[in-house]
C-alpha cells in the first residue's frame, strides 16, 4: 500500500490540475455553442465543430487582449455579467472531470485509513498500557496530565476508543483528508462555487504532495509565536504613525469624506494599516504642499514599515525554514553514514570487505529487527523462550535494552554479559 502511494498522489495531483484548468478556462472565455444562438449546425457536423473551436480560439484571443466578450450576433455571453460567473462551471466536461475528482477523493480517504488503521490501533493499545502501568508508580502518576487522569476513570475499552477518535479526527493527516474530501463535496454539490473549492483542494494536493512546500508551511506554523509577537509590534507602529498624521498631518491626506482621509484617528489608522505594509503611503496622500516634512514623514514610513517590518517577517520564515531543512540533512545524512541498531558511523567498517553496506545488509538490518517484533506479536505469549519473552517485554515498556546499541561481532565487540 505504501509502495503505491507516491503514484496515487500523482494521479490525484495530475487530475485536480486538469480540472482545474478546465474550470479556468471556461470561467475566462465565453465559448459560443453551436446551434445555441452561435454558430449553427449543419448536417454532417463537421462546419460546427471547426466553428466552435475557432469561436473557443477567438475567445481566447480577444480575452488575452482585454476584451470583455460582450455579447454579440455570435451568441457570446458577456464575461462582465454576474450569471456569467455563476454558471461558468456548470457545464457537461467539468462535471464529468468533478465526478471523477470526487472518486478519487474518497478513494483517497479510504486507502489513507487502511493503511493507518493498524498503525493507530496498536500506537493505542500501548498508549493504553503504558498509562495503566505509568498509574502504578506514584512519581509517574503525580506527572500526569489532567486529561491522563481523566482517562484513567474509565475502562480499557472506553480509553482505546477515545484515543482512536482523537487520532482520526486531530492527526495531520486525517484533517488533511477531511478537508480536501469536504471540498471536493462542496464543488460537486455547488457548481457555481467550483472555481473557490477546486482551487483550495489543489492547493493541499500541493502542498501534501511535496515534501519542500511541506517545510516551508511548517517553518510558518513552528515560527507562529515569534509571527504572532511580530504582528503586534506592526500593530504598534502602525498606530504610532496613524496617531501622528492624525494629529499633525491630517490635511496631508484626501479631503474629509473621502475614501482614503483622516477625518478620525480610526479612518486615518485603517487607511496605514490598508497600504502601509502592501504599498507606499505616498499613494494615498494628497499632493505636499511643503517638501522637508513630508519627505521626511515618507522617508521614515518607509523605512520602518516598509523595510524593516516586513523584512522580519521574511527573516523569521526563512530562517526557520533554513533550520528545518538543516535538522533534515543532519538526520538524512546520520541514517545513510551510520547504523540505525548499533549506531557505529561508516567509517568503522572500512577495513572489512564491503564494510558498512555489508553489515546493515546482513548483520545488523533493521528489518530483520522489525520482523522480529512483528513475529513476537503474532506469536502466542505462552510459547516465549526465554530471549523472546526478555524482548517481548522490552517491547512494551517500551525500551531497547535488547539491541546491540556500541556493539558489533564483526569489529570484535562482544557484550561481556
Amino acid at each position: 500500500m505504501h509502495q503505491h502511494e507516491p503514484v496515487k498522489k500523482k494521479v490525484s495531483l495530475v487530475l485536480n490540475l486538469v480540472l482545474n484548468l478546465a474550470v479556468f478556462l471556461f470561467c475566462s472565455i465565453a465559448v459560443p455553442l453551436p446551434g445555441e444562438n452561435g454558430y449553427p449546425l449543419d448536417e454532417g457536423g463537421a462546419n460546427s465543430r471547426v466553428s466552435m473551436w475557432i469561436g473557443f480560439v477567438s475567445g481566447w484571443w480577444g480575452w488575452s487582449r482585454g476584451d470583455s466578450g460582450a455579447t454579440g450576433a455570435n451568441g457570446t455571453t458577456n464575461v462582465n455579467d454576474p450569471a456569467f460567473r455563476y454558471t461558468c462551471a456548470d457545464n457537461p466536461l467539468i462535471t464529468i472531470l468533478a465526478v471523477g475528482h470526487l472518486l478519487s477523493s474518497v478513494m483517497r480517504t479510504l486507502a489513507y485509513y487502511v493503511v493507518e488503521l493498524p498503525l493507530i490501533q496498536r500506537q493505542a493499545e500501548d498508549r493504553v498500557e503504558k498509562l495503566r502501568q505509568d498509574a502504578k508508580k506514584e512519581s509517574l502518576l503525580a506527572e500526569m496530565k489532567p486529561i491522563e487522569r481523566l482517562l484513567l476513570r474509565f475502562s480499557d475499552k472506553t480509553m482505546r476508543a477515545m484515543i482512536l477518535a482523537k487520532s482520526f479526527l486531530l492527526s495531520s493527516g486525517s484533517f488533511a483528508n477531511y478537508i480536501y474530501l469536504l471540498f471536493a463535496i462542496l464543488g460537486f454539490v455547488f457548481p457555481s462555487e467550483r472555481p473557490f473549492f477546486y482551487s483550495l483542494t489543489l492547493g493541499i494536493d500541493l502542498i501534501y504532495g511535496n515534501r519542500l512546500l511541506k517545510y516551508v508551511l511548517l517553518s510558518v506554523v513552528v515560527s507562529k509565536g515569534s509571527i504572532l509577537q511580530t504582528g503586534f509590534l506592526t500593530f504598534v507602529v502602525m498606530y504610532i504613525f496613524s496617531s501622528f498624521s492624525f494629529l499633525y498631518m491630517p490635511n496631508e491626506y484626501d479631503a474629509p469624506g473621502n475614501e482614503y482621509d483622516c477625518s478620525s484617528l480610526a479612518r486615518c489608522f485603517s487607511v496605514h494599516a490598508s497600504f502601509g505594509l502592501r504599498t507606499d503611503i505616498s499613494e494615498v496622500m494628497a499632493d505636499a504642499n511643503s517638501i522637508f516634512p513630508r519627505i521626511l514623514y515618507e522617508d521614515v514610513y518607509f523605512v520602518v514599515v516598509s523595510l524593516t517590518i516586513v523584512a522580519i517577517f521574511s527573516g523569521i520564515i526563512i530562517d526557520t525554514f533554513g533550520e528545518l531543512r538543516e535538522n533534515k540533512r543532519f538526520i538524512e545524512n546520520d541514517m545513510a553514514s551510520r547504523c540505525f541498531i548499533c549506531g557505529h558511523a561508516a567509517s568503522s567498517f572500512q577495513k572489512e570487505p564491503y564494510g558498512f553496506r555489508r553489515h546493515t545488509k546482513d548483520d545488523h538490518c533493521m528489518w530483520d529487527y522489525i520482523q522480529l517484533a512483528m513475529y513476537l506479536e503474532a506469536k502466542d505469549e505462552t510459547t516465549y523462550s526465554y530471549d523472546e519473552k526478555y524482548i517481548h517485554e522490552c517491547l512494551k515498556i517500551p525500551t531497547y535494552d535488547f539491541l546491540p546499541v556500541g556493539r558489533s561481532l564483526r569489529l570484535g565487540e562482544v557484550d561481556s554479559a
